[in-house]
């Protein structure tokens, strides 16, 4: 368990006495939703939130339950894009908190970057109960000063709790009460603008994905290599705010389709389709292509896959594409290191084309030519492995004829 939420543990547990356990709690951002089952197990209802499709799927598999797609109306509400139900308690994923109201909430703050941390303290505060309060951790990321300034701005009383074991942790902890009832929650919007083809579009970022503030280079380097045509189904693989679904809209008369795991990048994403006249982007929640219709195939699929992880997340997106692209398709990667990508995509789809900038930024276009996916198999794959992944292979081709 980590440090943020073991301390929260400890520290609501401390504060039980005080509480009323038959009623409902928001967990915002617990590990594993470590928060919400304890509160769930001492008797009372519990609802868990978070911004990250893997995270909230996580929680949903400890508790049993499974995410369905939410309501058009909670999606523009809440931002509120799947949510599952089980025994008194609830899982969801959105970008801001499910409607309350809420009897208290507790906020780990270890997975939301500095500024996005600080917009939630006032969605939080918003959907608590007048006489309830939140109970919020932050580490050294945070400055103490900045962050009391928001919760006072929220609350009418805010109190520093267990100093020294906190500080011990390199964390602290603060309990907030009675919300004030003027709050008015906001999200802080970032303007810009990008030209395509002549056309001055709008765009709107805000904290919590990828370069909200403007387009980023490696990005704008994908879309000058990007060749689409009227007849092109494209997919944005990882949208962010949505840049790549609405210049492939601009050149195609097809459906486009913008997906990612991050519920803010799904919320920009729909706000710039919409404000640039985008109208033909369907976007949804998804782990990379996993959860895009199974039937469903694509002429191009652009990506700018995370830089600072390891290569898991580019593997799974290089595979993917592979088997979602039709006949004569094409994978565009953005990427910075690129030696892994060359012979990841060489292994995959035989070869590629490369671009470099001035920027140092590599833009790799590789296409789909062969009828029959090559093997991902490990070195310790075995033959008799490689026959059934054909045997299977050559059923769901029978099922669609």
């Amino acid at each position: 368990m980590i440090r943020t939420t073991r301390l929260l543990l400890e520290s609501i547990a401390g504060l039980l006495s005080q509480l009323r356990k038959h009623g409902c709690l928001l967990d915002v951002g617990s590990a594993e939703g470590h928060v919400a089952r304890f509160w769930r197990e001492q008797g009372g209802y519990a609802a868990y939130c978070h911004y990250g499709l893997d995270v909230c799927r996580r929680v949903a598999a400890l508790c049993d339950m499974s995410l369905e797609q939410c309501s058009p109306e909670k999606t523009a509400g809440e931002g509120s894009w799947l949510s599952g139900y089980t025994r008194r308690m609830s899982v969801t994923l959105t970008d801001l908190v499910p409607s309350g109201p809420y009897e208290f909430a507790v906020f780990d703050t270890h997975s939301y970057e500095r500024e996005y941390a600080l917009e939630m303290v006032g969605h939080i505060a918003s959907q608590v109960d007048i006489n309830g309060g939140l109970l919020s951790v932050i580490d050294e990321g945070i400055s103490s000063t900045v962050w009391v300034n928001e919760l006072n701005r929220c609350f009418r009383e805010v109190q520093k709790l267990r100093p020294e074991a906190a500080r011990a942790r390199g964390l602290q902890i603060f309990l907030a009460r009675w919300p004030r009832p003027d709050l008015k929650p906001r999200i802080d919007y970032y303007s810009w603008q990008v030209a395509i083809d002549g056309e001055v579009c709008h765009f709107q970022g805000a904290p919590g994905v990828f370069s909200p503030r403007d387009l980023d280079a490696g990005t704008a380097f994908l879309l000058d290599m990007m060749d689409i045509s009227p007849d092109d189904h494209c997919l944005d693989l990882g949208c962010g705010t949505g840049v790549v679904a609405v210049v492939a809209s601009k050149k195609s008369r097809q459906t486009v389709m913008a997906v990612d795991t991050n519920a803010r990048a799904l919320r920009l994403t729909l706000l710039n389709c919409e404000q640039n006249l985008a109208h033909q982007v369907r976007v949804q929640p998804s782990d990379g292509l996993m959860d895009i219709d199974s039937d469903m195939q694509f002429d191009v699929i652009a990506c700018n896959p995370p830089y600072h992880t390891d290569f898991a997340v580019a593997r799974r997106f290089i595979e993917g594409s592979f088997s979602r692209l039709r006949q004569g398709g094409r994978l565009y990667l953005v990427v910075k290191r690129t030696d892994w990508y060359e012979q990841k995509l060489r292994s995959v789809f035989g070869g590629y084309r490369k671009f470099i900038n001035d920027s140092c930024y590599t833009v790799f276009v590789a296409e789909r030519r062969r009828k029959q996916r090559p093997s991902q198999a490990n070195k310790g794959t075995t033959r008799k492995h490689l026959k059934r992944i054909e045997a299977s292979q050559q059923q769901k081709r029978r099922r669609l004829r």
